[in-house]
């Protein structure tokens, strides 16, 4: 029986976005067992010509990669061509069957995402630079933003290349998995430096450029985008018999671009010349690198430049932004690409400061070295496709894909980052190391983004997940076991800790009591470490329904599920009327389900008491927690008298906060007393609802 590998399609509007980009993921997905199938326009609308188009044929043919001419146009201006397209793509994605989709450019992303929400194909969106950026033209933000906003939601991971789009996804879209990589990378071994004074020689007699001459350099498509007409008119500005300037690539523009030299009359110092396949020695014949782009993700030939050790002028926009080093000199290193006088200026100081142009080149050699090259972006890659994809195909397509035992859930909202780097790492930690740490950002600031950031990069068995808004724990909580994977959920609140020995010890329990659907455990307070605070939570070794009328019988946040017992009351209530009250009533759905749990007599888990908790809890929230209790106890059959007790929260929140501190002390002291007695009295009178409920 032959054997077949799951598919992957990666998708692009044109040709050269594959060849010039997606090498190195097209074999990395290879090497992780798929087979890939690739879609893009191999006609027109490249940066390269056709030759080179058609050795991109070959090169993936002998890949043993599935080729697919797709007729995707770059703009949206003809419906015609976008909806034959969609067409295309709808017909190939039933015609194979899918399992994921990576797609790159924004139109081809955009019927990409269409096509496989309707086939249910999981989808990776590269970002190579939103149309709409800080500058951006009004009908870019019309035409752009509504549906990239729109299609988030049917994406199941974003990826970003640069830090700007990174920080405006987080706040605004709505992706299942938001990720970050360095841009593309810089192959080192493609770019090979060899500064020698007969190959700069040589490439300036062949385009008939003075050996002392200064040489500008641009590299990239030809295209309005890329702004070269800024730096022709500061080179006719400046009048130096001593400046050239040449361009590498191909495009539309070109025979405009010559023209306007004619017509400014410095076409006698500048130099076309196409497509070059290999720019290694045209960066050597250079002496500044200027990029006088209007939009940009992070330019390819700028890092490439900057790993040269050329020195560089560039553009204040994003992407080149974050490559470039203010405080290395950036701040007169970078001009308005609307403004020809200010760059003007910025070169005619360049040229006047040749004695630093080595500073430069070297700060910027270092900055590309340390975190964009190609095996960084690799690195990055591979841990999403397997956090996306899974491990990948295996023989005879079954997935090898590692199935942890347990699923540790844990929202987060603007955590401090002491306590949530403590959170984690008390699971880092833990003795039973088969598990994975889920964590859902539910909309925090910018700077808890960024300590989770750091802490997801810690151990690939931590997944991060993003809200694009705080919607509270329970929705949090629910999207964290859509991504889990275990046969085991354990539940971890963000400020607190687990002894090292929890997930063993609850784990252990279950696997030896089957008839146990869920186990908690004893939880001791703690201020500002463990052991500064002697009191425990109240402890209930079996808690029945009657034990719920006093308040939560189970630490929640130290409870291990199964996952059956939380799919089949459809996990956590995440909507309003649940708020601050969730984990009572997932408990109170799972007893009226019919299912138990018990509480291990040990201490497994450190609950942070916050003193000012009580100030903070608005009102309203009581009001939930009531009506969670009205709920459940008439789902348990302890009503009427179960109202008296729902009634608690909102007459508790009439007593003072320094009272309510007082009384907590002497009911939790109390607590075990109390419920062994109410026991008792419900065991002698056998009253009249207990006795419907058995009925029922």
């Amino acid at each position: 029986m032959k054997c077949e590998l799951p598919k992957v399609l990666m998708l692009s509007s044109v040709a050269s976005m594959i060849g010039q980009f997606n090498m190195h993921n097209i074999r990395l997905l290879q090497e992780m067992g798929y087979e890939v199938h690739v879609a893009c326009n191999f006609k027109e609308g490249n940066t390269f010509d056709q030759v080179h188009s058609d050795r991109l044929w070959q090169q993936l043919f002998h890949m043993h990669v599935v080729q697919h001419q797709w007729d995707c146009p770059r703009n949206i201006t003809s419906a015609a061509k976008c909806l034959r397209a969609y067409r295309q793509i709808w017909e190939l994605t039933g015609r194979y069957h899918f399992e994921y989709m990576h797609c790159h450019s924004p139109i081809g992303g955009v019927l990409a995402r269409l096509a496989a929400h309707y086939r249910r194909i999981c989808v990776i969106y590269t970002v190579h630079g939103f149309h709409f950026y800080r500058g951006a033209p009004v009908k870019n933000w019309i035409l752009y933003y509504p549906v990239e906003k729109l299609l988030s939601y049917w994406t199941d991971a974003v990826i970003t290349v640069n830090k700007e789009d990174y920080l405006f996804a987080a706040k605004n879209l709505n992706a299942g998995k938001l990720y970050y990589i360095p841009g593309v990378g810089v192959d080192y071994g493609r770019l090979v430096w060899s500064r020698k004074k007969m190959i700069r020689e040589k490439l300036r007699r062949q385009y008939k450029i003075p050996a002392e001459a200064v040489l500008l350099l641009s590299v990239g498509e030809l295209s309005r985008r890329k702004n070269h007409r800024i730096v022709l008119s500061a080179l006719a500005r400046l009048s130096r018999p001593d400046l050239y300037y040449m361009i590498c690539g191909q495009g539309e523009l070109a025979a405009e671009l010559s023209h306007y030299a004619e017509k400014l009359g410095v076409s006698g110092h500048f130099r076309l010349t196409g497509y070059q396949e290999d720019v290694a020695q045209i960066y050597q014949a250079a002496d500044l690198f200027v990029f006088p782009s209007w939009q940009e993700g992070m330019p390819v030939a700028l890092m490439e430049a900057m790993a040269f050790g050329m020195p560089c002028l560039v553009s204040d926009i994003r992407g080149n932004r974050e490559l470039i080093d203010k405080r290395a000199g950036g701040g007169k290193l970078c001009f308005d690409p609307d403004k020809p006088g200010q760059l003007c200026r910025r070169l005619e100081s360049m040229l006047n400061d040749r004695c630093n142009w080595s500073k430069y080149g070297i700060h910027n050699q270092q900055k590309i070295r340390n975190g964009y090259g190609l095996d960084t972006v690799k690195r990055r890659m591979k841990k999403i496709y397997a956090q996306t994809y899974g491990a990948g195909g295996g023989v005879c397509g079954i997935k090898e894909k590692m199935t942890p035992d347990i699923s540790v859930i844990m929202p987060v909202y603007n955590t401090p980052k002491k306590q949530v780097e403590a959170a984690v790492a008390s699971i880092l930690v833990q003795t039973y190391t088969d598990w994975e740490l889920i964590i859902c950002d539910d909309g925090s600031d910018t700077y808890t983004q960024k300590v989770l950031q750091r802490i997801a990069v810690k151990d690939p068995r931590i997944h991060l997940l993003r809200s694009g808004k705080n919607r509270r724990a329970g929705y949090a909580r629910n999207q964290c076991i859509r991504e889990s994977r275990g046969r085991y959920i354990a539940v971890m609140d963000a400020d607190d800790l687990s002894c090292p020995d929890r997930l063993k010890i609850q784990r252990q329990y279950l696997e030896q009591h089957k008839e146990v659907d869920f186990v908690g455990c004893r939880g001791k307070f703690f201020v500002h470490r463990p052991g500064d605070d002697r009191e425990l939570y109240w402890y209930c070794a079996k808690p029945e329904a009657e034990d719920f009328l006093f308040s939560l019988p189970y630490v929640h946040a130290s409870m291990l599920f199964r996952r059956e017992a939380l799919q089949q009351v459809k996990g956590y209530d995440s909507s309003k009327r649940a708020v601050r009250a969730e984990d009572y009533d997932l408990l109170l759905r799972l007893y009226a389900a019919g299912m138990r749990g018990v509480n291990l007599p040990k201490v497994l888990y450190y609950i942070r008491r916050d003193e000012e908790q009580y100030r903070r809890r608005k009102y309203r929230f009581r009001f939930h927690e009531a009506y969670v209790k009205c709920r459940g106890f008439y789902k348990l059959g302890l009503m009427p008298l179960g109202i008296v007790y729902a009634a608690k929260p909102l007459l508790v929140g009439l007593i003072p906060v320094n009272c309510t501190k007082i009384l907590q002390k002497y009911y939790y002291k109390h607590r075990k007393c109390t419920v062994n007695i109410y026991k008792k009295r419900m065991q002698e009178q056998k009253g009249y609802y207990i006795k419907c409920r058995l009925r029922k």
